[in-house]
């Protein structure tokens, strides 16, 4: 009997943790904050073709980072690929509301991979990095670079 009340706590557990897998986050004016950073772009000097959006989430804090260049596929968790404001966005870790696609696999796409071939160089190029961090729902931090009074408080 012990035995089938442990499995059935087992199962229960890894269900549960399963299903917590398949959630999604909403990330208050995702759109506006990507709008802005490519609207920012003057600022960074050089301009990029791609730039990811990477949501990490730890209890119930989100850390949302917008970065201008190509991901490291290792260990980075592939979500969604898509065309933003003239910009192809990547959007990688934890689901975001209306930014994610339902795919069985996690695979970059293949030119994504092609060019994680040559990350050397790609780690010696100099990006910019916008961070925020939510914490139930609420902005309690932000990183922002230049012209962050483009972005509404």
């Amino acid at each position: 009997m012990k035995a089938i009340c442990l499995f059935f706590l087992f199962t229960m557990a890894t269900a549960c943790s399963e299903i917590k897998n398949d959630d999604f986050y909403d990330v208050p004016m995702l759109s506006e904050k990507i709008n802005a950073f490519i609207n920012a772009k003057k600022c960074f000097g050089e301009s990029r073709d791609v730039l990811f959006v990477n949501l990490d989430v730890q209890k119930d804090t989100l850390y949302l980072d917008i970065v201008n260049t190509y991901p490291n596929i290792n260990g980075m968790k592939f979500v969604y690929d898509t065309i933003m404001y003239g910009v192809r966005t990547l959007f990688l870790g934890e689901k975001i509301k209306g930014f994610y696609k339902n795919s069985a696999s996690n695979d970059f796409p293949p030119d994504i991979v092609e060019i994680n071939k040559n990350q050397r160089w790609l780690l010696e190029r100099e990006s910019t990095n916008w961070y925020f961090v939510y914490y139930k729902g609420a902005s309690i931090r932000k990183s922002l670079g230049c012209d962050a009074d483009t972005l509404g408080k």
